[in-house]
């Protein structure tokens, strides 16, 4: 398992976090910066960043966290996951219910994904033999986001930089492409998402700037499905919530995990 472990070893607050398809597991050092007396448990995905694992499903994946998190015998902890990890955390409390203390979904998990078709395409590796025309085109990206604070725009594009890495002779994105596509149709064709309203603390957070008609619906099915949720959304929020609007999440996280101890 490639992980890495930010904040305050020796916190009672433990958090296990899961990044989005595509991340990197220094997508939260930026947050857990900011919540640096928490313990930071961040995971790659598999064929992710390093972490060089093919044919590997959800459920094998949760297994390895689970034996990730007994190595460190850590007992009880708060999940975090963003779009396709807000997914994976909930299939992860569905196996070990026990360990978990709260949900906390970001941008993602509030509906299965195999209700909304056409919606992944397949990911295919490119490969660039200039890292200015890399450069450029993050730089592009990134401030082509709208309304973003000065420091978040810096770290997000710092971020994305190292998003790629030079392999036999060009760059590329540091993603499988098959680990990439094979977990992405996981999720397109299994319903890991909650059957009901679980035993512990569920919180949604979610950016604006992602809702659309159909997303907006499945919002107030979810909201109608578990009354109890705690579910905020982020004006003119994005999609990369934990590197867009960094101190909204921490906020967010703070308040909750204080009301769950």
């Amino acid at each position: 398992m490639n992980y890495e472990i930010y904040g305050d070893v020796e916190s009672k607050v433990t958090i296990l976090a899961i990044p989005a398809l595509g991340e990197r597991k220094e997508f939260y050092l930026p947050l857990a910066k900011q919540l640096s007396s928490f313990r930071w448990i961040v995971c790659e995905l598999p064929g992710h960043n390093g972490y060089d694992t093919k044919g590997i499903s959800i459920n094998s994946y949760i297994h390895n966290l689970k034996n990730l998190l007994d190595s460190l015998d850590v007992i009880n902890v708060h999940l975090v996951g963003t779009s396709i990890g807000a997914t994976i955390i909930q299939a992860f409390y569905q196996q070990y219910t026990e360990v978990v203390q709260s949900l906390f979904l970001l941008d993602g998990g509030y509906y299965f994904l195999g209700e909304r078709q056409g919606l992944q395409e397949e990911m295919t590796v490119q490969k660039i033999d200039n890292f200015e025309d890399i450069k450029e085109a993050v730089h592009k990206f990134t401030y082509s986001i709208e309304r973003l604070q000065p420091q978040n725009y810096e770290q997000f594009e710092h971020y994305f930089l190292g998003n790629y890495i030079m392999d036999t002779g060009y760059y590329r994105h540091h993603c499988d492409s098959d680990s990439y596509n094979a977990l992405s149709k996981e999720v397109e064709t299994i319903n890991y998402c909650l059957n009901n309203q679980p035993s512990i603390s569920l919180n949604l957070l979610l950016a604006e700037n992602s809702l659309d008609t159909y997303t907006t619906e499945k919002l107030k099915e979810f909201q109608l499905r578990y009354p109890l949720a705690n579910v905020q959304v982020i004006q003119n929020g994005h999609h990369y919530l934990p590197l867009t609007h960094t101190e909204e999440v921490k906020v967010f996280l703070q308040h909750n995990i204080a009301n769950d101890m």
